[in-house]
């Protein structure tokens, strides 16, 4: 049934690209993905999120949304009525209005400047210089939507990390991190210092469309020294081949070993939270039995819908 369905979806989408850019076609497959294969999305979990230790003001999850165009959440990666259980902080060099900033502010691995290509597509900008010759060949089928990754300017930015952002906001733990950069995820990800999120997305190229881009393997091993473990993969953009050019990737602490188990285990509410709104149902099943959730009778009872 999934498979039936994933083939309108990519008619439907392969209809729009040849109206619009490729933007429109990736929101408008993101939607119809959430909304009728992955129809966790749209479930109710009230029942167990109302007895969490979150509802309060003082109780919130931290998040850092960096390449946050639109706001906290503009990609709709979960239900928005659940922003609320949020207090973020957002990292964009561009407004979301599509004006340019004075000052642009990103993140790397130490503070410093860099360059900041901004191009004619700002929401393709990135501390990378595009890589127009690869991006050819990934449009190869659409060759006029090249002409929207030309740098339109480049200017400074001033860069900063994840440790010292947070610390300059007075936040202690950081429970939700998501970077999308076109490329700096990796130098990002350095600049956490000790700070454990509970889950990650990031952004990988698996084929590079921006200049001296870190091979992806190196990003994927990085967080795997760091105890991660991927438990979800999205593609997305262009693809002439059997693999996706790029992907977007979910890693939560390693529940296998020890280390990982006590991460979740200090922040056990926060987790359930955050695997229930990303629709990680059976995944937060497992966890809850193994680990023996103060919550696990009520997860129990949960259907992923995922699967069926």
């Amino acid at each position: 049934m999934i498979i039936i369905k994933t083939a309108i979806i990519n008619i439907v989408a392969s209809f729009f690209l040849r109206l619009s850019y490729f933007k429109i076609r990736f929101v408008l497959l993101k939607y119809i993905k959430k909304n009728i294969i992955y129809s966790n999305f749209s479930k109710n979990y009230s029942r167990i999120i109302n007895n969490l230790n979150i509802n309060q003001e003082n109780k919130k999850l931290n998040a850092l949304d960096v390449g946050s165009a639109g706001g906290f959440n503009s990609s709709a990666d979960f239900n928005s009525k659940y922003n609320k259980f949020f207090k973020s902080i957002l990292i964009e060099p561009n407004s979301s209005e599509g004006k340019l900033k004075k000052k642009y502010k990103a993140l790397w691995s130490k503070k410093c400047s860099k360059n900041f290509y901004i191009l004619k597509d700002i929401n393709a900008s990135s501390l990378y210089e595009p890589n127009i010759e690869n991006f050819k060949i990934a449009y190869n089928k659409n060759p006029k939507l090249v002409n929207e990754f030309l740098i339109k300017k480049v200017v400074k930015a001033d860069c900063d990390t994840v440790n010292n952002i947070l610390k300059k906001n007075n936040i202690k733990v950081l429970d939700y991190l998501n970077i999308i950069t076109q490329g700096s995820e990796l130098e990002i990800l350095k600049g956490m210092n000790n700070f454990q999120p509970l889950l990650i997305k990031i952004q990988a190229f698996i084929f590079p469309l921006y200049k001296n881009l870190p091979h992806w393997t190196k990003l994927v091993d990085y967080l795997y020294s760091k105890n991660y473990i991927l438990i979800s993969s999205e593609d997305i953009g262009p693809q002439i081949t059997q693999e996706p050019f790029q992907k977007y990737m979910l890693y939560i602490p390693n529940f296998l070993n020890k280390e990982g188990i006590k991460t979740i285990l200090q922040r056990q509410d926060r987790f359930i939270f955050l695997l229930l709104i990303f629709g990680q149902i059976e995944l937060l099943k497992l966890i809850s039995k193994k680990l023996n959730f103060d919550n696990d009778n009520e997860i129990r009872k949960l259907k992923d819908y995922f699967f069926y």
